[in-house]
């Protein structure tokens, strides 16, 4: 297992032209005041023909996660679109009167247009940051042309971090996806002590492969034989569904590591399946914005 972890490691180094993390330890605040971070994180699956067999699976394990693991979305996915906010006019016309103030103030505030309400990604934590912002695209776009490797997941994010606050656990879903199941799934927690840790724990799953509802009626099957006991994809008399899809994984492998950070460089956490690339850099606010002002999602 050593040897095959030592391989991966050794070849996904190639791969990008990079040697061993840099010794660039820092140690957290003193205080108790907040430092922020901007964290880059890749994934990475290698494609081995041999692990198409099932007998390279190992049995399938429950997966658990924290019930405060926080899903990361886009700016996109945050906005509220302006046609769900109230107009300026209709606030206007319910909290002030028109004798209340002069007719021009009146008149400028009655003319305001409403505007999409988009999140800042530079004050807000917790919010997946533009392509262009992301500080792993080059070794992204290495591993994407490689032949061995696979690219599954790639994100950028912006976050404080309290020494001895309460870990924050950032919830990862890529890959494949077969119903409710995705091929990769896990949690990756940040926590800051006198150093800043990571510990990413990921699944790897083997999706239950399930045929075509047009190839099912042509063939006029009933029943999708399950792979290792998994649940039937029943079908009803008249063609339509009888039970609900039940796609569960058949099997799963782990990678599960803690480790300290080091700062402005990539961190490598590896198994022999899945490889973690992570950087995290410290982030200032810009100093136009008051900490106080910060909101927390």
């Amino acid at each position: 297992m050593m040897i095959l972890r030592t391989l991966l490691l050794t070849s996904l180094l190639l791969i990008l032209g990079t040697g061993a993390s840099a010794n660039t330890d820092k140690q957290t605040s003193s205080t108790d005041e907040e430092d922020w971070y901007q964290v880059d994180v890749l994934v990475i699956s290698r494609l081995d023909k041999a692990m198409d067999s099932a007998e390279r699976w190992p049995s399938v394990a429950e997966h658990r996660f924290p019930l405060d693991a926080v899903k990361l979305y886009t700016v996109e996915q945050q906005t509220i679109r302006k046609e769900f906010l109230p107009a300026s006019t209709q606030v206007t016309n319910q909290r002030h009167n028109a004798s209340l103030m002069d007719e021009a103030t009146y008149a400028t505030s009655a003319k305001r247009i409403p505007l999409d309400r988009k999140p800042n990604v530079a004050i807000q934590p917790l919010i997946l940051l533009p392509a262009n912002l992301g500080q792993l695209n080059s070794e992204a776009g290495s591993i994407r042309r490689s032949r061995d490797y696979r690219l599954l997941y790639q994100a950028s994010w912006r976050m404080p971090l309290q020494p001895d606050s309460q870990p924050t656990h950032i919830y990862i879903e890529a890959g494949q996806k077969v119903g409710n199941d995705s091929q990769l799934e896990g949690i990756i927690t940040l926590s800051a002590r006198r150093f800043v840790h990571a510990a990413p724990q990921l699944w790897l799953n083997r999706l239950n492969p399930i045929q075509p509802i047009d190839k099912l009626l042509l063939t006029n099957q009933l029943l999708v034989p399950p792979a290792n006991n998994q649940p039937f994809l029943a079908l009803s008399s008249t063609g339509g569904l009888a039970t609900p899809i039940d796609t569960h994984y058949t099997g799963n492998l782990l990678m599960a590591e803690s480790r300290r950070l080091k700062f402005n460089t990539i961190n490598y956490f590896d198994s022999p399946s899945l490889a973690v690339l992570l950087s995290i850099t410290p982030y200032e606010i810009p100093k136009k914005v008051k900490p106080s002002s910060v909101t927390k999602k």
